[in-house]
């Protein structure tokens, strides 16, 4: 059949709408053809190509460099450009941001070393939550088990009944401190 347009299909018209293809479908087209072919590496699911980037101008951007760490982190497990990012934009924070601290410890982490963790995590614990969450969860790594639950006490007093914080300090309780006799705080 003819649309009013005429010819088969409509002429510049498309069968599921009345409106004209425009030229952003082509340019779309083109963009991702343009992506895949660009895309030299073995593994296709690598998003941000890091060899290129300079940690230096991203960790200097306020906007930019937490959405970035975040992906490299969490999607892209490159952890060293994630420490390079982290540690210049922390020194473009004069070694003062918390989600900073916090950033790096999550990489040090992830790469192991508990110790520069800790100090990172301990710098932040007063303000982020989820730096005394993995604090504990540092000193759980390191068999620590009466810090840790020092630690949740005191995140306790700072924020009260938070649900996170009650929870991992119950499930120390119930796990790791079988046996040992602790003293509940309120």
């Amino acid at each position: 059949t003819t649309a009013a347009g005429g010819g088969v299909n409509g002429g510049n018209r498309t069968a599921k709408t009345a409106r004209p293809i425009t030229g952003m479908t082509s340019r779309a087209t083109r963009l991702k053809t343009a992506i895949a072919a660009n895309n030299k590496t073995d593994d296709p699911t690598e998003f941000i190509d890091t060899a290129r980037l300079d940690c230096q101008r991203y960790g200097s951007d306020i906007h930019m460099a937490p959405i970035m760490f975040d992906y490299l982190l969490t999607f892209q497990p490159d952890l060293r450009f994630a420490l390079n990012l982290a540690n210049s934009a922390i020194t473009t924070n004069n070694y003062q941001n918390a989600f900073w601290r916090t950033a790096l410890g999550k990489t040090y982490l992830r790469m192991g070393m508990l110790r520069k963790a800790e100090n990172e995590f301990n710098f932040s614990k007063n303000v982020d939550i989820e730096a005394l969450l993995l604090l504990a969860k540092v000193y759980c790594k390191l068999f620590q088990y009466k810090s840790a639950v020092k630690v949740l006490e005191n995140g306790l007093k700072i924020f009260p009944n938070h649900i996170n914080l009650q929870i991992h300090l119950a499930r120390l309780y119930s796990t790791e401190l079988d046996g040992e006799e602790f003293e509940v705080t309120n």
